[in-house]
């Protein structure tokens, strides 16, 4: 008897390998078990257990199986064929994805005696629940206001668990405050959290899950995976928080891989969001996805308030960054004891260049000159601006000095939140980019935007969308809301002001399909990089050469963009990129050597 078998190795793409059973072993499909590997003994995954009948699959000598660590199968079968999609869909090593599906602790092990103890000392009797027949159902919550999530969730899981099924829900950071809402729900409930507990406890926590013991699960990434019995419901929290994308491989997008889960355990799905992504939006106009409560995109983001609208600053009638307007408001404010958020978008930290007369704006890169003609509109009324927070920081103690300034930004990331919020409620001033969003029901008297375009003509086709949402949620945060810019005439300024997140969404999702971009078109992402520059560049060449040439035995399907630098640079290294777009850019996949990095449906196209 044969098994096909997945090892902890990322040697090879895509590619398990067949070992003997010896006669007293009886592996499961998905037990884990301990192989030779290219002189090494390595952990692996029993894919499958197959009869020795046919000799030419074997001319060579087989190894044997050494012995089983894990005799139960880790993964059910929906969970084996979730890995065979994410393998496919985002190119990646099966062996990095089963092994991502699985707890840490388990690659560490070389026995079964080890986890044997720990399933013993924490064995209990679980009460087997009533199956109930699943009917699949696939829906978006688009909630503005945030007003309906809590309500609907609350209800869904109950259902849920009334029929004796399980439920899953995914949030982006687990620190959030509905969290608490949402584990009251079942005293069988976990959280899984794997920053704050060691390998060992989310393995017996995994171990319980996978016993019957919880059917309400809450996490992100890790949690996905868990082996839930009876799955009936899965959540996704901000469906559109680009925590989803894995940063690391495999680099799946868990909204994504919960669609396609929810599908083969014929689970239902609710995604949330109060800005839901192009991609969920063109899911709704497909039919895939269901739209509640409302039937259209078409409702008021909740912006405009009476006697609060949106008040807008031209800069290019202004000195600097910080006009006369956002001097005189916070004067006003600290004088009746008001709180001020000075809100600065995520992607302005550096230099960056801004055209004072059509308002064109981009980075610089921190060895580029200051060009002498604008791009856009070919005027000569250039200038350079170095404004992030530490500097606007500076500038409100040196304007305001009886003020208490607080700056909130990605060095803060490592203080306590309850801690923040205090710090928070007793500043005046609040200097902050988007990692304030985390900290919730957190209101200001004034919110300024300091430049609300930060970032549109970046080379990133998704800079309209991030940006939409990005100030979305800065303004409401502000009880009166102020934006500075150059281009007031933009349209994501303009869609904002009219409070429509529909007409927003249309437009752009319409301007995606005329320039082939996703979600009507699958893009990936080649990058490499390297110390040595000159060695960037020829494999840049000689990678790009060989997928036009293969592209062109196609009849040229798909578009092939580069090799370009990369916009930001890593630390002490060169990293070029090629960008792959079309109806089926997999097919060029084959020619890329495993030293490049392959990222299909990145959210992330500047570093």
């Amino acid at each position: 008897m044969l098994a096909n078998i997945t090892v902890d190795k990322k040697a090879v793409r895509n590619k398990s390998f067949l070992y003997r059973v010896p006669k007293k072993m009886s592996p499961r499909t998905g037990s884990l078990v301990l192989v030779p590997f290219h002189g090494q003994r390595v952990v692996g995954v029993v894919n499958s257990v197959l009869k020795d009948e046919d000799k030419q699959i074997r001319p060579f000598r087989i190894k044997e199986i050494e012995s089983i660590i894990y005799p139960q199968s880790l993964l059910d079968e929906a969970q084996l064929k979730l890995a065979q999609f994410i393998s496919k869909k985002y190119f990646a090593p099966i062996s990095s994805v089963i092994f991502a599906m699985l707890p840490h602790y388990l690659r560490g092990i070389r026995s079964s005696k080890k986890i044997l103890e720990i399933i013993k000392k924490n064995a209990s009797i679980s009460q087997k629940e009533k199956i109930h027949p699943k009917t699949q159902r696939n829906y978006l919550l688009f909630d503005p206001k945030n007003k309906y999530s809590l309500k609907v969730y609350q209800k869904a899981i109950k259902l849920t668990l009334s029929r004796g099924e399980s439920a899953l829900f995914l949030v982006p950071d687990l620190s959030l405050e509905i969290i608490k809402e949402i584990k009251k729900l079942s005293s069988k409930s976990i959280i899984l959290n794997k920053d704050k507990n060691t390998d060992k406890e989310n393995f017996i926590q995994w171990q319980k899950v996978k016993e019957g013991k919880v059917n309400l699960i809450i996490g992100s990434h890790m949690a996905l995976f868990a082996p839930l019995p009876n799955l009936g419901l899965i959540i996704v929290h901000h469906e559109n928080d680009p925590f989803y994308k894995n940063d690391q491989l495999p680099k799946y997008h868990l909204r994504e891989v919960a669609l396609e889960f929810g599908r083969l355990s014929q689970a239902s799905i609710i995604l949330q969001s109060q800005t839901p992504s192009l991609e969920s939006i063109l899911s709704v106009k497909k039919g895939i996805l269901k739209l509640i409560p409302y039937k259209s995109f078409n409702i008021k983001l909740g912006l405009r308030k009476r006697n609060n609208h949106i008040k807008i600053v031209d800069l290019k009638n202004e000195r600097g960054l910080l006009s006369l307007l956002v001097i005189d408001t916070i004067e006003k404010n600290l004088k009746k004891e008001k709180r001020t958020l000075l809100f600065l978008n995520r992607r302005g930290f550096s230099r960056f260049l801004i055209c004072q007369d059509c308002g064109y704006s981009r980075h610089l890169n921190s060895n580029e000159l200051l060009p002498t003609i604008c791009p856009d509109c070919s005027g000569t009324n250039l200038k350079e601006h170095s404004f992030g927070t530490r500097r606007l920081e500076f500038e409100m103690k040196k304007l305001f000095r009886q003020a208490r300034v607080i700056r909130l930004d990605k060095e803060n990331l490592e203080i306590e939140k309850s801690s923040l919020k205090s710090r928070i409620l007793n500043a005046d001033i609040v200097i902050a980019t988007s990692y304030i969003f985390k900290i919730e029901e957190t209101l200001f008297d004034s919110i300024i935007v300091i430049l609300a375009e930060i970032g549109l003509s970046l080379p990133d086709f998704r800079s309209k969308e991030e940006l939409f949402s990005t100030l979305f949620w800065a303004l409401k945060m502000g009880r009166e809301k102020i934006i500075q810019t150059y281009y007031p005439e933009h349209k994501v300024i303009k869609h904002l002001l009219e409070d429509n997140f529909g007409n927003f969404a249309d437009e752009e999702l319409r301007l995606r399909k005329e320039n082939n971009y996703p979600p009507f078109t699958t893009l990936i992402r080649l990058t490499f990089d390297d110390k040595n520059e000159k060695k960037v560049k020829q494999e840049g060449k000689k990678l790009a050469k060989m997928l036009n040439q293969l592209n062109n035995t196609f009849g040229s399907p798909n578009e092939i963009l580069g090799p370009a630098k990369v916009f930001i640079q890593p630390k002490n290294k060169f990293k070029i990129e090629i960008i792959l777009k079309g109806k089926n850019p997999y097919s060029l996949l084959s020619l890329v050597p495993e030293n490049w990095k392959v990222d299909v449906d990145p959210i992330e196209l500047l570093k």
